[in-house]
């Protein structure tokens, strides 16, 4: 094997089989957060992948928003991500029955008062 191989070999192993991040886009509920996606290969049985997503916020102050990920474009908003800082990113995996397309959307949530 060559060098560039054993390069691509040792950093397949390092992130769990999956591939390179996807670009950084836009998503339909709000300007506010942008999200990039990666999958893995195939489970042993191909029936099965892991999607690795990563969310940042484009504002430059915390935000919250609740967000979906899956196989249908109009699934609910079941995840929930408080207080992401500018700068910050969040990320997450799920396993999936698809090799894709995925569909992820996002909605702000309002800020919580702090109550004293």
């Amino acid at each position: 094997m060559s060098r560039w191989g054993d390069i691509l070999k040792a950093r397949a192993e390092r992130d769990g089989g999956m591939g390179p991040w996807g670009e950084w886009q836009g998503v339909p509920g709000t300007a506010a957060v942008q999200v990039r996606v990666r999958r893995s290969h195939p489970s042993p049985q191909g029936v099965s992948y892991r999607w690795g997503y990563q969310f940042r916020s484009v504002l430059p102050r915390p935000l919250s928003f609740e967000f979906r990920l899956g196989m249908v474009r109009d699934g609910p908003f079941d995840q929930v991500v408080r207080g992401l800082e500018p700068g910050r990113v969040v990320s997450g995996t799920v396993v999936l029955p698809t090799a894709g397309p995925i569909w992820v959307d996002a909605r702000l949530l309002p800020d919580r008062p702090v109550s004293r």
